[in-house]
């Protein structure tokens, strides 16, 4: 009898145990690797700032998409978006969803928009996709690391270091450095006047539409691919497969274009 005891009780025990782990990996809540990302929660935000002194704007964002618009008509500060977990469970999702945050700071000068995340994601995925929309003339500074960048019609100075993902960027006027490891710069510039354009590329290609008429020295080379310009007039000119510089207008302004493997496409308009 209390050998039979004895063995009733272990296979109550290991039942239990089974019941435990079978629950454990259907709910996936903890600190534990998520072996699959099939369900998600999600929140959208939104805020509208009144700057005061502010004529900056810097974002810092981790992994999602970000669309920065310059509005003429309108001083306010626009963030919206939405926030997305991806999980092995629902449950799970939803409650990782109130560990990823917007963080907006409205500093002397500038207003900082931060995503905020845990750094424990154990597999999990967290995501933030911005539309922002600021006045045009203001500076912006965005570093990020994985996503699509969109920036559109702005008259301010554009900063840009990104790590994995495309960068499209459109009539803008003030100075422009773009930084890029991994994809695709595709950018259109409408300044005419003495501007500097300095874009970098690691891995990926360089597509890049200026004014027939830009005043700015010009320089476009890659270690690994080739350099193609078009429709575009210069003075001292030097063309190489994988190099091209010359002088467009008189020079006053500049453009600097570098990539490591892949091409340079460059064209007038």
């Amino acid at each position: 009898m209390k050998t039979y005891r004895n063995v009733r009780l272990l296979a109550v025990l290991l039942t239990g145990g089974l019941l435990a782990v079978q629950f454990a990996g259907c709910d996936n809540t903890g600190p534990f690797d998520v072996n699959n990302n099939r369900f998600s929660a999600e929140e959208p935000f939104s805020f509208q700032l009144n700057p005061t002194d502010q004529t900056h704007l810097i974002v810092r964002a981790i992994n999602g998409s970000v669309e920065i618009i310059g509005t003429s008509d309108s001083a306010h500060v626009e963030v919206s978006g939405v926030r997305i977990v991806q999980a092995g469970s629902q449950r799970d999702a939803e409650n990782y969803l109130a560990r990823l945050d917007v963080n907006i700071r409205m500093n002397t000068g500038e207003i900082e928009v931060e995503t905020e995340q845990p750094s424990d994601t154990n597999g999990r995925e967290f995501i933030v996709n911005y539309q922002i929309r600021v006045p045009a003339n203001w500076d912006v500074d965005l570093i990020h690391v994985n996503g699509e960048v969109e920036v559109d019609s702005l008259d301010g100075a554009l900063d840009i270091n990104h790590t994995n993902g495309n960068i499209v960027i459109s009539d803008v006027t003030g100075d422009l450095y773009v930084d890029l490891t991994n994809g695709q710069i595709s950018a259109k510039t409408a300044n005419q006047q003495p501007r500097i354009c300095r874009m970098t590329i690691v891995n990926g290609q360089m597509i890049v539409t200026i004014p027939e008429s830009t005043d700015a020295t010009f320089s476009a080379s890659v270690t690994n691919g080739q350099v193609s310009v078009r429709n575009l007039t210069m003075d001292n000119l030097s063309s190489r497969l994988n190099a091209v510089s010359g002088t467009l207008g008189a020079g006053q302004g500049e453009i600097t274009l570098r990539a490591v493997n892949g091409n340079i496409d460059v064209s007038g308009y």
